[in-house]
C-alpha cells in the first residue's frame, strides 16, 4: 500500500482536524480500521532524528483521525516539517504508512 502524500497546513491557536478515508488498493473501498492504532510523527526537514510533534491520531472503521487543539496548535514553534501517519493492525503487528508530506504552520 503506497502512502499518500498529503500536506498538512496548521494555523497557531486554532482547532485543525484531518480526516480521510484508507481505501483498499484492489476494491476501492473504505478498509475498516476497527482495532487498528495509528501514530503521527513531524520530524525536522533535513535533520531526521529530532522529533518535533506527536499527535494521538486514531482509526475507525471510516478511516484515521487527527486532532490539533488551540494548544497543540500553540506549542508548534517551527513552521514546516515533514511528517508520517501510520497505521497499525493489532492482530498481526503490520505497520504502514498511509499518509506522509510537509506540514505548515502559520
Amino acid at each position: 500500500y503506497p502512502p499518500k502524500r498529503v500536506n498538512l497546513e496548521v494555523k497557531l491557536g486554532t482547532t485543525y482536524q484531518f480526516f480521510e478515508q484508507i481505501l483498499d488498493t484492489t476494491t476501492n473501498l473504505p478498509l475498516d480500521l476497527t482495532g487498528f492504532t495509528a501514530t503521527f510523527v513531524a520530524k525536522e526537514l533535513y535533520a531526521v532524528t529530532q522529533v518535533l510533534s506527536q499527535i494521538v491520531p486514531w482509526c475507525s472503521a471510516g478511516g484515521v483521525h487527527l486532532i490539533f487543539s488551540p494548544e497543540d496548535s500553540l506549542n508548534l514553534t517551527w513552521n514546516r516539517a515533514k511528517y508520517t501517519l501510520q497505521v497499525t493492525d493489532t492482530v498481526t503487528g503490520n505497520v504502514t504508512t498511509v499518509f506522509e508530506g510537509l506540514i505548515l504552520v502559520d
